[in-house]
């Protein structure tokens, strides 16, 4: 099985064109270009809740194993990072659950989502293990650009005895302390909402999955770069997912 450096999205389900606009990926060594009506002119995907159906952004996590259970062409739950630029079309203090990535089900499952407490989370468990929060009742307001980032090795800790680490806008950081989670339940990672496609982000996004964890010297230089930068939709060696668009 070839390793593919760059995978963008699998999946998607929006209703509508918006002329102009294209979403590109690569699978299988060939590229591909959808029109979904959500993309818009601030270099993301715009994920919005409506009805009866809201804008569903999915792939799959990979066929094979690459040289373990956990290494996929799209994910190595081994070590890696997520790292996204959002402009939210709500508050930190708005009290609702907007999922940002979701994989796996109960028994082992990575999450990073801004929660109804007013929390952004980081989970990545197998029933019980490390959760890092920040609290951004304060600190997010509608129509900004955030840089989050979540990096993790659960082999080797990386933040004290922690194993993952959350960081909003750089300055902004918690630590987790999970170490033994195995993604299961599902083959598909959900961009933009939960596994049951609910929790709708209702904002704009973009960024990428790394297969191994920024130093926090990386990620202060991220996001000095800003929104828009080409610095965070770099495709190299260590990509595993890419969502841009031009």
């Amino acid at each position: 099985m070839k390793r593919l450096s760059c995978v963008l999205i699998l999946l998607l389900l929006f209703s509508g064109l918006l002329a102009g606009q294209e979403l590109l990926f690569e699978g299988d060594w060939q590229y591909y270009a959808l029109r979904p009506s959500a993309l818009t002119g601030e270099n993301g995907v715009h994920i919005f809740p409506s009805s009866p159906n809201s804008d569903d952004l999915q792939y799959s996590v990979g066929s094979a194993s690459l040289n373990s259970a956990v290494v996929a062409e799209m994910l190595n739950a081994n070590q890696g990072t997520l790292e996204f630029w959002v402009r939210p079309n709500w508050d930190g203090d708005d009290g609702m659950n907007h999922y940002i990535i979701h994989l796996g089900n109960q028994t082992g499952y990575l999450s990073l989502y801004k929660t109804s407490s007013n929390n952004l989370s980081v989970d990545l468990r197998n029933v019980v293990g490390g959760v890092a929060l920040i609290d951004v009742s304060s600190l997010i307001t509608a129509g900004n650009w955030y840089h989050i980032v979540a990096v993790w090795n659960r082999i080797t800790a990386i933040s004290g005895a922690n194993h993952v680490k959350l960081y909003l806008d750089e300055v902004n950081t918690d630590d987790g302390r999970t170490s033994t989670w195995t993604p299961s339940g599902s083959s598909v990672i959900h961009i933009g909402s939960d596994l049951n496609t609910a929790f709708i982000l209702n904002g704009v996004i973009y960024g990428r999955i790394l297969d191994r964890p920024l130093s926090s010297a990386e990620v202060t230089a991220l996001y000095a770069a800003g929104s828009g930068s080409l610095d965070s939709t770099i495709c190299g060696p260590d990509t595993r997912w890419l969502g841009v668009f031009e």
